[in-house]
């Protein structure tokens, strides 16, 4: 299974493909980027996009997906809080920046519960629920790798200081995916470099030791 990654401009998002089975392609948080550079590269490699995935609805991880989704049609998979703040300009923050455009988008989206599996072209890919950073915010499981958006970064903490941030619920959330992390043999983050494991995360050692329930 092969990983690409393309970082936008804006606040420095990894818009992923990954290449699930020879020329078919699934997308995660792929609308920062643009189309121009995914169809680029798909029509340079004769792949075809089958799905696209979405981490949570902040701007600078879901502005672009309208634009994916009116070319390519197909499913975007989320969660269903996640799909109602990505309609929401206040909840994707995008009313507050005029690095780009005010935006709320209503798409057909396909939506996931905790723990849900799909099937790609045969291909599992798992969902799970990490509410926190913000309240729609889901993982994705492609075989041992792990795709965790902001919810875990290697140098960067998660923000819990949104207006819809809940710290609660991000404890709570990092325990539970702390529970399967040995299912995984890499993490391929929303911002910055990968990495093999949490343990790896200084600042997540840190909250371990200051959070009784952890």
């Amino acid at each position: 299974m092969r990983v690409i990654t393309f970082v936008s401009p804006y606040r420095h998002t990894n818009n992923y493909l990954i290449e699930i089975s020879p020329k078919l392609y699934v997308g995660i948080d792929i609308g920062t980027i643009g189309l121009s550079p995914i169809r680029k590269f798909l029509t340079e490699s004769n792949g075809s996009l089958q799905a696209y995935f979405i981490t949570h609805a902040h701007a600078d991880h879901s502005i672009g997906i309208k634009e994916i989704y009116d070319y390519y049609k197909v499913p975007v998979y989320c969660s269903e809080k996640c799909s109602n703040e990505i309609n929401d300009a206040r909840k994707n923050f995008s009313i507050y920046t005029d690095e780009i455009p005010t935006y709320a988008y209503n798409l057909p989206f396909e939506i996931l519960e905790d723990g849900a599996e799909i099937l790609i072209k045969q291909i599992p890919i798992n969902a799970y629920h990490v509410s926190g950073h913000s309240p729609g915010c889901m993982v994705f499981s492609f075989g041992k790798i792990l795709f965790t958006g902001d919810f875990l970064m290697l140098k960067d903490k998660t923000p819990l200081n949104f207006p819809n941030s809940n710290k609660i619920e991000y404890y709570k959330s990092l325990q539970k995916i702390i529970q399967i992390q040995n299912q995984f043999d890499v993490f391929y983050p929303g911002h910055g470099v990968s990495f093999h494991s949490i343990d790896e995360i200084d600042h997540i050692q840190q909250t371990l030791l200051k959070v009784p329930f952890l």
